[in-house]
């Protein structure tokens, strides 16, 4: 049992759902009104590069490679971020800081009209955005996360839940419902953003902003001690 630990409010099981419905929704719009890039999942615009590029559409593979870049770059810049900031006590909370950038970018790539000329720069922009929401958020109950893919939530699920079960432990398989929240929440904001994307266009990406303006208020909260000890870890061990 470990006593006196602080949870970080930007660890909550709230932050994570509405991170995880942002990374659905930016994904969902730039698959259905960005050339079917992906914002957020690099690990598709990596595929369908290679693709293009075995079948010689070498200009076509390389357009997949510039969200790769931009999110790269991204998860670097933000963990510079981290390690200028996070003990210089700045006014915001550094994670506040990197919302702002995130918003902003959100805002920019929202009033760059959809045409085929022009979508990879919006698709850059929030992937941009993307890499620094990863970066600052990484972590659920001290468990890491991702907001922008479901394959590593998913492994968490199933091996959470097989844990729970063999090992008779309720806290473990509670846990592992915390990350059936994150796939269903990546999952809304998907639907979301497909229902309501053709019809407002490129502003579409002006809802998501709602989520993280709730997040960068949240986190004026003091961190939450707790004296339980995370039961989860179970699941992260080999």
């Amino acid at each position: 049992m470990v006593k006196g630990r602080e949870r970080q409010i930007s660890e909550s099981l709230l932050v994570g759902l509405l991170l995880a419905y942002v990374g659905g929704y930016l994904d969902g719009y730039t698959y259905l009104l960005r050339d079917g890039m992906f914002a957020t999942m690099e690990t598709s615009n990596l595929i369908l590069a290679v693709y293009h590029m075995i079948h010689s559409h070498w200009s076509t593979g390389m357009m997949y490679m510039i969200p790769i870049a931009g999110f790269t770059l991204a998860v670097a810049a933000t963990s510079l971020t981290e390690h200028f900031l996070k003990y210089r006590k700045p006014p915001l909370h550094w994670r506040q800081i990197t919302l702002i950038a995130e918003i902003a970018l959100i805002i920019w790539a929202s009033f760059i009209p959809i045409s085929p000329e022009l979508n990879i720069y919006s698709t850059l922009l929030l992937s941009i955005a993307s890499g620094i929401q990863l970066e600052s958020f990484r972590s659920i109950h001290s468990i890491s996360f991702a907001a922008n893919m479901a394959t590593g939530n998913l492994q968490k699920i199933a091996r959470g839940v097989v844990k729970g079960i063999t090992l008779h432990n309720r806290q473990v398989l509670k846990e592992a419902l915390c990350f059936v929240g994150i796939v269903l929440s990546f999952t809304v904001g998907i639907s979301t953003s497909f229902l309501i994307g053709e019809s407002v266009g490129c502003y579409t990406t002006l809802f998501s902003i709602i989520p993280l303006l709730i997040i960068f208020f949240v986190l004026f909260k003091k961190p939450v001690a707790t004296e339980e000890a995370m039961a989860f870890p179970i699941i992260e061990e080999e």
